[in-house]
């Protein structure tokens, strides 16, 4: 019904109160669903089946209060479920609740913080603990046994804006080009980023690592650097559902940052590949003299003895995959904008 409520040119209205009313009546049943199980004699469930239920009733209120275009109290039911989804998440691992809270939760908790007039600069986890129901005891300590750093003020402490963030990036420069980072989740990713290299450098100058543990320790920085193309990504498709044009100058500057982080995620997977390879990128006269060691049956003295062809064979096809899997990342590599 909303799509083709989009699709229309002129917003009909019974069709927006049919909605609201739906919606209405599916958060009616979430909130009694959510009260049901909370008598445990009956529901016989555990303590995470309770806030599940409830984290979904504050997300069908949150869409009633959406449609009704009350933007406070959307922002505040959907800060209930974001906490409680993001607690279930950091307790369970599940994707199914990271999604939910990327797909559904944080695109609406944006919009309507947009709609409040709340800069953009405040990431949304900020949002949502400012905006979190804290006087409910019950909740708060049902949440925090899941993930107790879910609510302290120490983790928030200072976060009002990406330019308040202490040793977080405030620019990125792509070419000749310097754009500032307005949206606080690309600059804490940056921030991970910027970490991740660090410590990688330190661990890729260890002689005594093999290239598999050199190759494994490029792991963090592909993730931080993949969480700022997500981060970069969402930005851009939240102000196009806000209806900013791709000439908007907020577009221009974030499809720069989205081509620096992507080509710098690149160049690590590259780099990756390359660790792999081994120090001459895998060039040929590395698998000569490659030997294997073997004991007479005496244990007297150890004696070498060349690689076999297949062994060789092995090795290089191995090199082989790498290639093909580097040439991919480059062809699948941004366009400059």
């Amino acid at each position: 019904m909303k799509s083709t409520q989009s699709a229309d040119t002129v917003q009909k209205g019974s069709t927006r109160s049919h909605i609201i009313s739906r919606l209405q009546r599916a958060s009616k049943c979430a909130v009694e669903l959510s009260k049901l199980l909370n008598n445990r004699e009956l529901s016989k469930v555990n303590d995470m089946d309770v806030l599940e239920a409830r984290a979904y009733a504050a997300s069908l209120s949150g869409n009633v209060e959406f449609e009704k275009q009350k933007w406070e109290n959307c922002v505040r039911s959907f800060s209930e479920a974001r906490v409680i989804y993001s607690s279930l998440f950091s307790f369970t691992k599940q994707d199914i609740f990271k999604d939910i809270l990327a797909s559904t939760i944080d695109p609406m908790i944006r919009y309507a913080a947009y709609q409040m007039k709340i800069s953009r600069t405040i990431a949304i986890p900020t949002i949502a603990r400012k905006f979190f129901p804290s006087s409910d005891g019950d909740l708060v300590s049902a949440v925090e046994k899941l993930d107790e750093n879910a609510l302290r003020e120490e983790q928030i402490k200072g976060t009002k804006g990406a330019e308040n963030f202490e040793g977080l990036p405030k620019t990125i420069t792509w070419r000749s080009r310097t754009v500032n980072l307005a949206d606080a989740a690309i600059a804490t990713a940056l921030g991970a980023v910027s970490k991740a290299s660090t410590e990688l450098s330190q661990k890729l100058e260890d002689s005594s690592l093999t290239p598999k543990e050199k190759a494994a320790a490029y792991d963090d920085i592909l993730i931080a650097s993949q969480d700022a193309t997500d981060a970069t990504k969402r930005a851009i498709d939240e102000l196009l559902a806000e209806g900013v044009g791709q000439d908007d100058q907020r577009i221009q500057s974030l499809q720069i940052t989205r081509t620096a982080v992507n080509y710098a995620l690149v160049g690590w997977r590259i780099g990756r590949n390359r660790v792999l390879m081994g120090p001459k990128d895998g060039s040929l006269d590395e698998t000569g003299p490659e030997k294997s060691r073997k004991s007479k049956k005496n244990g007297a003295k150890l004696v070498q003895k060349e690689e076999s062809t297949g062994q060789k064979l092995a090795k290089l096809r191995e090199r082989v995959v790498l290639y093909d899997s580097t040439l991919q990342v480059r062809t699948d590599a941004p366009k400059q904008p």
